[in-house]
């Protein structure tokens, strides 16, 4: 989380690459920078940096890693609220990526180009690119990430008032995410320690009922588990229906409630 530190050591790294005529890493370092710039949210400072690793992946012929750096340019020009900017990047990172036959990384932007249009409600267009996405994702492993497809396909639903399409849109993306092999890498740090002392609430420990009623007000005010504490009061009072209890829920909420639940009731 140290930026600064960050920047400064990515731009010793640009010089040297720079002193040793070695362009491709240049432009690892550029986009290096680009991300540094992105997590600041500096958009501005994040897309010069990214344009400057595309114009030498360009000269360089480095096709892989430019459609990479396309991705993230229009994640940076979303971010920044020029969607028609964030759509021209992503279509240019399928078009790299299908021409190079990258299926993995193609279905992982198209996925991205369908969220766009999702955010823009431009649903006919949004469901074909992210039917196009689970077309390749469900033909390779749980790596490449399938609930997030489902999850787009599930608002897009919800969006066209399809409710028993988005349930079952809802549903597979819990489902394999729950599946995947490093679903515990990808858990935010405090989960662990949140899922042993919901359960302990529920259980009645009332030291750590206290902690659990401390921690839900503030995940309330987020927009990532804002979804979270409502469950959590229901199996603090006794709910321990699985199915009802992540009705709805996203895939990384589902799977933590899952998880307080194996843990009560030792299913």
């Amino acid at each position: 989380g140290d930026l600064a530190a960050a920047q400064k050591r990515y731009l010793a790294a640009l010089d040297t690459f720079r002193a040793l005529d070695e362009p491709q890493m240049e432009a690892v370092a550029w986009h290096q920078l680009g991300m540094v710039a992105q997590k600041a949210r500096q958009w501005a400072e994040a897309e010069r940096c990214y344009r400057e690793a595309v114009q030498i992946r360009e000269r360089i012929r480095d096709y892989p890693l430019l459609a990479t750096t396309c991705n993230q340019l229009a994640i940076v020009a979303k971010g920044d609220g020029r969607l028609a900017d964030a759509e021209r990047w992503y279509l240019r990172a399928i078009a790299v990526n299908e021409q190079l036959g990258q299926q993995r990384e193609m279905a992982a932007m198209l996925n991205n180009l369908a969220d766009l249009y999702l955010a823009q409600a431009r649903l006919a267009e949004a469901e074909a690119y992210a039917r196009r996405a689970l077309a390749i994702k469900e033909t390779l492993d749980l790596s490449a990430e399938p609930w997030n497809t489902y999850q787009v396909l599930a608002k897009i639903a919800a969006a066209q008032g399809d409710s028993a399409a988005a349930a079952r849109w809802r549903r597979q993306e819990q489902e394999s995410y729950a599946a995947y092999a490093g679903v515990a890498h990808q858990l935010p740090s405090w989960a662990p320690d949140f899922i042993r002392a919901v359960v302990a609430a529920a259980q009645g420990n009332q030291e750590a009922q206290a902690a659990v009623a401390q921690i839900l007000p503030q995940l309330a005010q987020t927009n990532d588990w804002r979804n979270l504490p409502p469950v959590v009061e229901r199996i603090v009072a006794g709910d321990t229906d699985l199915e009802a209890l992540t009705d709805g829920l996203d895939h990384i909420d589902a799977y933590i409630i899952s998880a307080i639940l194996q843990r009560l009731t030792g299913v």
